[in-house]
C-alpha cells in the first residue's frame, strides 16, 4: 500500500509510513463502531447527539489531540491522534447510547 504513494522510493519516507500506518490502522477498530452507533442515534431520532459525535470525531476532537499529541510526541503522535479519537467518541457513545448523556431534551 505505502508503494502506492511512494513512487520514487524513497527509503525515509517507506519507513515513516510503515510505523505510522501500524498505529494509524488501530483507529479502524472503533470507526465501525462509531459509525454504526452515529447511525442509530440518527435513525431513532437523536440528530443532535449524532451531530456531536460526527463533530467530535471529524473535526474538534482530531483537531485538538492531533496538536497535544504532536506536541507531546512528535510524529509518533500525529499518528496516534486518529485512533484515539476514535475510541473517546466509541466511549462517549456508549454513555450517550447506555445513560442518554450528551442532551438534556432529545
Amino acid at each position: 500500500m505505502i508503494a502506492l504513494f511512494n513512487h520514487e522510493n524513497h527509503q525515509t519516507l517507506q519507513l515513516l509510513a510503515n510505523e505510522g500506518l501500524r498505529y494509524y490502522f488501530i483507529g479502524f477498530l472503533f470507526l465501525g463502531y462509531n459509525y454504526l452507533m452515529i447511525a442509530l442515534l440518527s435513525t431513532t431520532n437523536q440528530v443532535s447527539s449524532a451531530f456531536r459525535l460526527s463533530l467530535l470525531r471529524g473535526c474538534i476532537g482530531i483537531i485538538i489531540v492531533a496538536c497535544l499529541f504532536a506536541f507531546l510526541w512528535g510524529l509518533k503522535g500525529i499518528w496516534l491522534a486518529f485512533p484515539f479519537v476514535e475510541l473517546m467518541t466509541m466511549l462517549i457513545g456508549k454513555l450517550k447510547f447506555r445513560y442518554g448523556m450528551l442532551t438534556s431534551n432529545e
